[in-house]
């Protein structure tokens, strides 16, 4: 199924940034999680992110409902002032989230709650850091996973998209698998070939790809996270430097996951039916694949 959604500022789920539905929950083990509702081990995630900009800018694009449709929510509204609130929306997923205003030190420091969930971010040249408390124990994995993943597309966006507005485009399919299993089809080159590619696979963050289509054309760039038995993001050369995210979600149902492949463009210049109907196939290709066991 494809959905696109144009992220720009305009007019709940229980989790906090950065992803809808609260994105990938880990195994559960000795006290992460389970139990009596009351004895939900809460934890806190620490994450810096590097980034070639201001402090202005980085707070612009956090704390600002057109800034954050750049990078983060496919959709956002409201304002970043104390007491203020923040919606942010995915409608492809149909999942929305509110998030109250607790700080806003203009240039220095944001912080934002829902519910038990806490998030603090703070900015300095040239960084962000991003402190995540009040998160299940057995959430924390996934939602670390999902920070990154944010985090690597708020630096492509300042670094080589700066002031551009963005549109998103979703392919996605319920498929019964793991994250673990669906990050090797991301990633392995021979594992890519029964779905997306015809040669090339995915290494390590910061490393360069090039990867020749089904159905023609090559995904070049460099891969801006990685992240083991999770989520990957590169960049598409080919395409005005746009970002293609790779990653599963839970899912309502017992024993799937949503797996997406999420296209992010800053560019004017409209999406070509083509590339779309070949995410659009790859993603089927995808599912039908890891439904199968591997075997395509």
């Amino acid at each position: 199924m494809l959905a696109k959604t144009g992220a720009r500022a305009a007019a709940p789920t229980s989790r906090l940034l950065p992803s809808p539905r609260g994105d990938h929950p880990v195994q559960r083990g000795p006290g992460a999680g389970g139990g009596r509702p009351g004895n939900i081990r809460r934890v806190k995630i620490h994450l810096e992110q590097p980034v070639d900009a201001s402090q202005a800018e980085l707070w612009k694009a956090c704390a600002t409902a057109e800034g954050i449709a750049r990078w983060q929510a496919d959709v956002a509204s409201g304002d970043a002032l104390e007491d203020g609130r923040l919606r942010l929306e995915w409608p492809a997923l149909g999942a929305s989230l509110e998030l109250d205003v607790v700080a806003a030190e203009e240039g220095e420091r944001l912080v934002l709650r829902s519910g038990d969930s806490l998030v603090e971010m703070t900015f300095s040249p040239g960084a962000v850091e991003v402190t995540h408390e009040g998160i299940s124990g057995d959430e924390a994995e996934g939602m670390t996973a999902s920070w990154r993943a944010a985090l690597a597309l708020l630096a492509h966006h300042l670094e080589r998209q700066r002031g551009r507005d963005r549109e998103v485009h979703w392919f996605v399919r319920t498929v019964a698998t793991s994250a673990e299993a669906a990050h090797a089809y991301f990633t392995d080159e021979a594992a890519l070939a029964s779905w997306l590619t015809t040669e090339g696979g995915v290494h390590t963050e910061g490393a360069r790809h090039e990867l020749g289509l089904i159905g023609g054309g090559t995904l070049s760039g460099r891969v801006l996270a990685n992240i083991e038995g999770r989520d990957v993001v590169l960049t598409w050369k080919e395409d005005g430097d746009s970002a293609l995210t790779f990653r599963t979600l839970p899912s309502p149902l017992s024993g799937s996951r949503i797996v997406a492949a999420v296209w992010s463009r800053w560019t004017d210049e409209p999406a070509t039916e083509k590339r779309a109907a070949q995410l659009e196939a790859a993603v089927g290709r995808l599912a039908r694949v890891l439904e199968s066991g591997g075997k395509a």
